[in-house]
């Protein structure tokens, strides 16, 4: 009997895993923790990993054929502190690209546009809708690492309705301590798939 796979793992285990996190979040309702969790669980859905992932519809990365087709390599991380979460995006670019007209517009508009994605992520593993409010305009910086070739970070902040202080019961050390450790836990994966890339 065949078992359809993706990145090596069947599909029916990679369904299963994110059911269950669908399912303990939605049964467990809007708390500060699960809201945490939801964020990260949609920004790790949208990424490559053994487990498989969604495409975002927005990284360069995605498109065309992995193995005839010349790669981008770009990707998005998220943090929450507070009531703030912030996204950035980065890549690696053609110093010529760095330079061409609205470029920084242009960036964040991909920060926007996996924030979108972020949500829809968020709703369809949560059945809640992630609401959130821009804070600033976003930033845009450029790193060069050759004569060639530049780094790209654009990042923006949102504030997220349901985090604001004292607004539900799970404001204790105890619920502080849970996101912390999903903070510092998706911050790891980040740091090892980007050593990954080098």
């Amino acid at each position: 009997m065949k078992v359809e796979k993706k990145d090596g793992i069947a599909v029916g285990v990679q369904t299963t895993r994110r059911n269950k996190v669908s399912k303990k979040l939605k049964q467990s309702g809007n708390t500060v923790y699960n809201i945490v969790q939801g964020i990260h669980q949609a920004a790790f859905n949208g990424k490559d990993h053994p487990s498989g992932g969604s495409k975002t519809g927005v990284l360069k990365h995605e498109i065309g054929d992995p193995i005839i087709d010349s790669r981008v390599i770009d990707g998005f991380a998220v943090k929450v502190s507070g009531n703030i979460l912030k996204v950035t995006y980065s890549a690696t670019v053609q110093l010529e690209t760095a330079l061409e007209k609205q470029v920084e517009e242009n960036y964040l508009k991909m920060v926007e546009d996996i924030t979108s994605f972020l949500k829809k992520e968020y709703k369809s593993i949560t059945g809640e809708t992630l609401t959130l409010k821009s804070v600033g305009e976003g930033t845009v910086s450029f790193q060069n690492v050759s004569n060639v070739k530049t780094f790209v970070f654009a990042s923006k902040e949102y504030e997220v309705s349901g985090l604001e202080s004292g607004s539900n019961e799970e404001g204790s050390k105890e619920s502080a301590k849970k996101v912390e450790k999903v903070d510092k836990l998706a911050e790891a994966l980040n740091i090892d798939r980007f050593k990954k890339m080098l």
